[in-house]
């Protein structure tokens, strides 16, 4: 995929040839980088970048594709366009950030890597609504700078209080706590679709605790739950200053959703007020979460 990746502007561009390609490295990559530049051009085909058409696009780009991979070097590509788009004459920063949103980033999502391509989003975005990103961005950096100290001391508190709980001493090997800002696109999306204002929108910052269990209990079931609520009990102890709004805490691996997706979810709000959501999962639950289930990410691809 990665030499398919750097091939592609080769072949395009013309300095390189498709034969010369499998000639060189193969029929697998000449094959992946021809479905590429056959795909990326299909959206100059479309009229009209409407709902419906960028649906149908899109369920064509993916049963036509002899290879899935081709379908994600050509995202990559297109990341690598949004990238530079200022060189670009303005028609054609808007109708490449148009295409972007309305067919590459739902593709994203429904092949499993959307959550990587946050960066092509926010690169649409503010390439068709430069004020609206700087806003939106402006608000969120100047959060970040209030409450930034505070949430790396927060995974601190976390990581020791879940090392003090007897139960996950016994059955856990390792923890990864992470934090992240949520992107500039999916923040005005929610603002725009639930109708909200900024300091409405309760999950710009996020942090999730991912569980490893010990080899001998991961296929356990019951082990894998109590694990989780035993997890979100250290949470609340170690974060006791935080408090916890009526309805945000949401129990998704006792009752996991109809696609299956299992996690802990709650809101808590800081004592600066900033609400921080929390997720709570074993790695087996985050495995199933990122690539397991193929039909949700096609439900949220638009496909």
């Amino acid at each position: 995929v990665l030499v398919s990746a750097v091939l592609l502007p080769c072949v395009r561009e013309r300095s390189a040839s498709i034969q010369e390609v499998r000639d060189r490295f193969g029929p697998v990559v000449g094959s992946m980088v021809e479905d590429s530049v056959w795909l990326s051009q299909l959206p100059d085909r479309v009229g009209l970048l409407d709902d419906d058409g960028s649906r149908f696009l899109r369920e064509y780009m993916v049963a036509a594709s002899r290879d899935h991979r081709a379908v994600i070097v050509m995202l990559a590509d297109r990341l690598n366009a949004l990238r530079k788009i200022e060189e670009a004459p303005l028609y054609d920063q808007h109708l490449k950030a148009l295409e972007s949103l309305q067919v590459f980033s739902p593709l994203a999502h429904a092949l499993g890597v959307g959550k990587w391509l946050w960066e092509l989003e926010d690169l649409s975005f503010r390439a068709l609504f430069p004020d609206s990103y700087t806003s939106v961005e402006q608000w969120q950096l100047e959060l970040w700078e209030v409450s930034s100290n505070m949430m790396e001391q927060a995974k601190v508190d976390v990581l020791k209080a879940l090392n003090e709980n007897d139960f996950l001493l016994e059955h856990v090997e390792r923890y990864a706590i992470t934090s992240r800002r949520k992107s500039v696109f999916s923040t005005f999306k929610k603002m725009f679709r639930s109708n909200k204002k900024l300091e409405d929108v309760k999950d710009v910052f996020a942090m999730r605790v991912v569980i490893g269990l010990k080899s001998q209990f991961r296929s356990d079931d019951s082990v894998q739950v109590r694990t989780c609520t035993e997890a979100y009990g250290a949470v609340r102890k170690a974060l006791v200053g935080w408090e916890e709004p009526r309805g945000r805490f949401k129990d998704y691996v006792t009752h996991p959703k109809p696609n299956g997706y299992q996690s802990i979810h709650t809101t808590l709000d800081s004592p600066l007020k900033l609400p921080l959501e929390v997720q709570i999962r074993t790695e087996e639950m985050h495995a199933a979460a990122e690539f397991g289930d193929a039909s949700h990410n096609l439900y949220k691809g638009g496909i």
